[in-house]
């Protein structure tokens, strides 16, 4: 019994912390860019997404899918590196926010080898995968990028998924 309020406890701490993540990020769109609302709601909706990632990187180690669950462990890694600089709209933070996204793209590669998930949420999750690095590389051969870049936004609209 006490198995199983774990186990509710942990899938409500996913849904709510993806949930958090999905619309505090959506949200947080519609503020002005460099507003303290958008960073707060950003931050919050990168928590949610940390606090999931943990969450399901252990249940996927438990569960022996040590691929996928490294790869939770590294996205959520990667999220918490956003906020390391004072968040993605911070001067001089673009370096860090596309290393960021280039450190998620073989976290959810990994992902999408866990072989629980749905086809479709493993092929969204490579998608934001290769949208995630196609960010991160065109920084570092020099190309001026932003957070708020489509591609950016693409692949965390898949990664919503």
């Amino acid at each position: 019994m006490e198995r199983d309020s774990g186990t509710r406890l942990e899938r409500m701490a996913v849904i709510g912390g993806v949930a958090t993540g999905v619309v505090l990020g959506l949200a947080g769109n519609v503020f002005e860019s460099g507003s303290r609302e958008r960073d707060i709601a950003h931050v919050l909706s990168s928590i949610g997404l940390v606090v999931a990632a943990a969450i399901l990187a252990v249940r996927l180690a438990r569960s022996g899918y040590v691929p996928a669950a490294a790869g939770f462990a590294i996205f959520g890694i990667a999220e918490m590196m956003i906020w390391s600089t004072g968040g993605p709209s911070a001067s001089g933070a673009e370096g860090t926010f596309a290393t960021a996204v280039l450190f998620s793209a073989p976290g959810l590669g990994l992902v999408a080898t866990a072989p629980g998930l749905p086809t479709w949420s493993r092929a969204a999750g490579a998608l934001a995968a290769v949208l995630f690095a196609v960010h991160g590389f065109r920084y570092l051969g020099g190309a001026t990028v932003t957070s708020e870049d489509g591609i950016v936004g693409v692949a965390y609209m898949l990664l919503a998924l």
